[in-house]
């Protein structure tokens, strides 16, 4: 996560819940309110998965799914095989 470009900051938790699954899985977050542009980054055990959003509510309910989970489905986001 030190790697990130000033942009992107790390999610660690919302205060109840955990996100990710730290250091397996670690969620980022890009935010550009000036032009619409929002990303969600999973980095889990080597691999990474980049999204972008044009809304940051949609970015949002993405990261839900990483958001207090404890097994190990951290490893394969929510309709995934």
């Amino acid at each position: 996560m030190d790697q990130l470009s000033p942009e992107w900051r790390p999610l660690a938790g919302t205060g109840t819940a955990l996100i990710g699954h730290w250091p397996q899985v670690c969620v980022a977050h890009y935010n550009d309110r000036e032009h619409d542009r929002y990303g969600l980054a999973v980095w889990a055990e080597g691999s990474v998965d980049v999204r972008g959003y044009t809304m940051a509510a949609a970015r949002n309910t993405a990261t839900d799914q990483y958001v207090g989970r404890t097994d190990r489905a951290w490893l394969r986001p929510q309709g995934r095989a």
